[in-house]
């Protein structure tokens, strides 16, 4: 054989885990994602919500609110209205697909400039939550649940606000 001869062999690397007296060869990926934080893996998704399945949409800020039904076809209205509700479009996804960019503990900091989000589905079944401004001016979300987060769309509270007025 002439020339260079290259090999495709995978590249490992050892791994030893405290305690113990065997060392254990892993692919070079593996062992990172072994070493990486835990944190590193935890979803980022807030909540996920079947638009099928629901019925009403409630945004609130004070003494504003908006009231949104679905209707049997699919489309987004407000209560008396004939014409599908446009204005809701560039909020909606991110509402029922809900994801945080950072995740934050519970209870993490006072939040000023609430918006209250309130999805009614079959068989009354309620998903809530409030999206607001924390002390450093950036939106935090918070689920009924406690978890909370900053939302990955950046622009959601200020959407939601335009939206309320």
């Amino acid at each position: 054989v002439t020339g260079v001869q290259t090999c495709a062999l995978p590249i490992f690397r050892g791994f030893l885990r405290p305690g113990d007296g065997l060392v254990g060869w892993l692919d070079a990926s593996l062992a990172e994602a072994l070493l990486a934080d835990a944190e590193t893996f935890r979803s980022r998704e807030l909540w996920v919500l079947e638009e099928v399945e629901l019925e009403e949409l409630v945004l609130r800020n004070g003494d504003d609110e908006r009231r949104f039904e679905r209707r049997q076809k699919g489309t987004w209205h407000r209560p008396g209205v004939e014409r599908s509700a446009t204005e809701l479009l560039g909020v909606l996804d991110p509402l029922l697909f809900l994801t945080a960019s950072e995740l934050l503990p519970a209870g993490a900091g006072p939040v000023e400039r609430l918006i209250e989000v309130e999805f009614r589905g079959r068989r009354d079944r309620l998903h809530r939550c409030t999206i607001g401004l924390g002390d450093d001016g950036l939106p935090v979300v918070r689920l009924a649940s406690g978890a909370a987060g900053r939302p990955a769309r950046e622009s959601l509270h200020a959407d939601l606000e335009a939206l309320l007025r």
